[in-house]
């Protein structure tokens, strides 16, 4: 079998030099890339500490000696803060670190000595527009974050609000039916039937007593002055309380 003449040449034509591919091929593929390798530590710290902090909420819940008032402020209060303080302050160090990493790890240096192919012709330089650029892209993402926790934490704050009230509502309408049940098992009036029947008998009475009053200034038990409480409280007992058990009014 005879080679072709061209053959060292075709293959020279159609190989292509890449420095790095093989290793290049493999972090992708595996997902090692350095930004990548940051989410995975960011991530890995947040899942440690929470962890730990939720630890430590159960070691207080159970060796804490304070009476069950104290103890309940302490761990609805006061340890959410501690919580909110440890995530400010691992948010700012691993931003610390994050800065770092980027700035020494992946910086490019301006005169690489392998550079891979994909690198060539390209302008490696970063000016301050760039940066700048970078700051304002990063602050447009920071406020659309903030945006989005703040509405989230009003949406959580709502349902817990609305959720107290449902119960709050349970509650009152398992009441109301333990006391509708009651009066139908008693034969207990309706309460506006008798409140009406209450205002009848009111005004009944008051019609009495102005009747009454009448007949008494007309008696002319009110002409003297120094009488007046005596014989009307005297007339009042004897023609209304008294014959009213005996007569009705005419």
């Amino acid at each position: 079998m005879q080679t072709p003449a061209n053959d060292s040449s075709t293959k020279n034509d159609i190989e292509v030099t890449r420095t790095y591919a093989e290793e290049e091929f493999a972090l992708e593929t595996l997902g090692l890339l350095p930004l990548d390798i940051a989410d995975k530590l960011y991530n890995s710290h947040n899942i440690i500490f929470y962890r730990l902090l939720d630890g430590l909420g159960e070691h207080l819940e159970a060796t804490c000696q304070l009476d069950p008032v104290k103890k309940k402020e302490l761990m609805s209060k006061i340890l959410p803060r501690y919580v909110t303080a440890v995530e400010v302050a691992l948010d700012k160090n691993f931003s610390l670190f994050q800065q770092y990493f980027t700035d020494t790890i992946l910086e490019i240096p301006a005169d690489p000595k392998v550079a891979p192919a994909h690198y060539k012709g390209l302008d490696m330089e970063i000016t301050d527009e760039h940066m700048e650029e970078v700051d304002r892209a990063l602050e447009k993402a920071r406020n659309e974050v903030i945006g989005q926790r703040a509405f989230n934490h009003w949406i959580t704050r709502e349902e817990k609000r609305l959720d107290q009230q449902l119960q709050t509502q349970k509650e009152h309408l398992k009441q109301l039916s333990f006391i509708t049940a009651t009066m139908k098992k008693h034969n207990v009036p309706d309460l506006d039937g008798s409140l009406q029947k209450i205002k009848s008998q009111y005004d009944e009475l008051d019609v009495r007593m102005r009747r009454r009053m009448d007949e008494v200034v007309r008696a002319s038990l009110l002409d003297d002055g120094d009488t007046y409480t005596l014989d009307t409280t005297e007339y009042i007992h004897k023609y209304l309380i008294h014959d009213s058990t005996n007569k009705p009014l005419q």
